[in-house]
């Protein structure tokens, strides 16, 4: 009885096609959505936001002079659309202004996420 059990176990383990079949697949792990995800809302509702920079630019008027920007990014979690602005300075009053500038075109966001 006991030998029995090693010669089917050796045979088992050397056969292809069984290990073929026993052989465990990988899954496809999902990542955790958010509640902003899943419901049906108009794009822009959610919107993260990601500050950048610095990077030089050139000035329009004086070719010659180079200053320091900063780059601001809006993304809409539902369309996943992308909205790019430029701020000139690392301030409050300045991001406000972009701010100003992406409402005026896109409508107020019930959630802004900071990324």
């Amino acid at each position: 009885m006991v030998k029995l059990h090693k010669l089917v176990k050796s045979i088992k383990s050397r056969s292809v096609t069984r290990k073929k079949l026993e052989k465990k697949m990988n899954e496809q792990i999902m990542g955790e959505l958010s509640v902003e995800l899943l419901k049906p809302v108009p794009a822009w509702n959610s919107t993260t936001l990601n500050l950048f920079g610095p990077f030089m630019i050139r000035d329009e008027v004086k070719k010659q002079s180079f200053g320091k920007a900063y780059g601001v990014i809006f993304h809409c979690l539902t369309s996943k659309a992308v909205h790019i602005n430029c701020a000139p300075d690392y301030s409050t009053e300045k991001f406000l202004m972009v701010l100003r500038r992406f409402v005026s075109l896109r409508g107020y966001s019930s959630k802004f996420f900071k990324r």
